[in-house]
């Protein structure tokens, strides 16, 4: 029995879209309870730690957009594996088949 490697790769790029979704959750709340370690230090002691802390924040969210980002053009490029778009070709070779099938069953409608 051959393996499907078409199913195997569509399983694939699901479980790597799922892993960059987690990373990136991860890594926002980490750089979140840093942000607001730095924050709540600077409240007692400059201001320094205070902007620190926004600055964290920040990329943490950016980081978060750009993780989220790129499972969306996995699960994008998942969804098109699993409904391929239609080439013109074939829907040309399936309209000429119905054709002549219905042209077919027509005729023998009036010969019977």
């Amino acid at each position: 029995m051959e393996p499907d490697y078409y199913n195997l790769r569509h399983r694939r790029i699901l479980e790597d879209a799922r892993r960059k979704r987690e990373e990136g959750i991860i890594l926002f709340f980490a750089l979140f309870l840093s942000a607001l370690f730095l924050f709540l230090a600077g409240l007692g002691f400059s201001s320094i730690l205070i902007v620190t802390g926004i600055i964290v924040l920040l990329l943490g969210i950016l980081l978060f957009i750009y993780k989220d980002s790129q499972s969306k053009k996995l699960l994008d490029k998942a969804s098109e594996m699993e409904h391929p778009p239609e080439k013109l070709v074939e829907k040309e070779v399936e309209n000429a088949i119905t054709d002549l099938l219905i042209e077919g069953i027509s005729y023998l409608m009036k010969h019977d």
